[in-house]
């Protein structure tokens, strides 16, 4: 018969063989082996019996109900231990993720104040900037300069027109003696 292997604390190692549960049994009671964590059971591959762990899956028939029980009974208590050290690592951990939300809220608030600030700011600076302007126009026009520039320029506007006006005349007058040279010409003819 090929004995079954198992890993122990990384090595390998032959699982124990057994003929009868009897036999099973006085092993544990010899070696101390805690019946609530460990039973034997009957390998379907050899048929010989086997020590191993309890495990739900694993339960069958041969397993007494007391044996279920106090199992069940052990990871429920095992599960509550682990619950009774989860219970307040989630409510720091609640509190953190609500410490962190409440900082990040801050954080939004504190930039959009910031920013509404800046928008203050550059708000006066163009208002400023536009009522300086408007003076700089006021001042430019009202400057002794600027009103030379525009006599200037009246003076030249009515110079044009008058030129203008002489060139219009030259204009109609050369029309004139167009006409009366071309008069002539036929007449000659």
């Amino acid at each position: 018969m090929n004995p079954h292997w198992t890993t122990k604390h990384g090595a390998v190692a032959p699982k124990a063989q057994f003929k009868t549960i009897d036999d099973a049994l006085r092993f544990m009671d010899e070696n101390n082996i805690d019946k609530f964590v460990y039973h034997p059971y009957v390998c379907p591959e050899c048929g010989m019996w086997h020590i191993g762990h309890i495990r739900p899956k694993k339960m069958n028939k041969d397993v007494p109900a007391e044996t279920i029980i106090r199992y069940i009974t052990r990871e429920r208590d095992r599960f509550k231990q682990k619950l009774d050290v989860l219970v307040p690592y989630t409510k720091s951990l609640e509190k953190r993720l609500r410490a962190q939300q409440e900082e990040r809220e801050d954080r939004h608030d504190h930039e959009i104040e910031k920013y509404e600030k800046r928008i203050s700011v550059l708000e006066k600076t163009i208002e400023r900037l536009t009522t300086e302007n408007s003076n700089l126009i006021k001042d430019y026009r009202n400057s002794e300069w600027f009103k030379s520039l525009e006599r200037a320029n009246k003076q030249r506007r009515a110079e044009m027109k008058t030129l203008q006006e002489v060139l219009n005349r030259v204009n109609v007058e050369n029309a004139k003696l167009k006409a009366r040279n071309d008069h002539e010409e036929d007449n000659v003819q």
